[in-house]
């Protein structure tokens, strides 16, 4: 896990990455393209705390992982998510932070569209308050699942 050290640059990252994708890769479907980031193998080496994938911008990070690849597109625009990517992007990297849950893992335990509809009540209520409630709602009723332990 990486340091607290490099905390808000993680974060500045991936909320980059939730964000910029659509404006880089036109219609791209963004819930697949943050499922797709969420399993890769630079969010996993972020995760381990390698400084050289930590200071990558994450427009940097969207090239490099999607360049040339035939990317799944929906008609759905970035401005119809509102702060919802962000919002997203922050939580899904406090969780991990918090609970040293890889978002590799995180991502199937809540979806993208699981977040949306979270979105509407929580994101005003803390970070803290909302990783509280993911944890019990998604994770704390499945521990047993094999989705965790794998």
């Amino acid at each position: 896990m990486y340091d607290k050290i490099y905390y808000e640059d993680v974060k500045t990252q991936l909320i980059e990455i939730f964000e910029y994708g659509q404006d880089m890769l036109p219609n791209i479907n963004i819930e697949w393209m943050i499922k797709v980031y969420l399993k890769s193998e630079h969010r996993k080496h972020v995760e381990d705390g390698m400084p050289y994938y930590i200071a990558q911008l994450g427009s940097v990070v969207i090239r490099d992982m999607l360049k040339g690849t035939n990317y799944p597109t929906d008609g759905r625009r970035i401005e119809s998510y509102g702060d919802s990517l962000y919002w997203m992007g922050m939580v899904y990297n406090y969780l991990f932070f918090k609970y040293n849950i890889p978002c590799s893992k995180l991502i199937d335990l809540i979806t993208v569209s699981d977040m949306l509809k979270q979105y509407v009540t929580m994101h005003e209520t803390g970070l803290d308050h909302t990783a509280e409630h993911l944890y019990e709602v998604f994770i704390e009723k499945d521990k047993s699942s094999p989705k965790l332990k794998a």
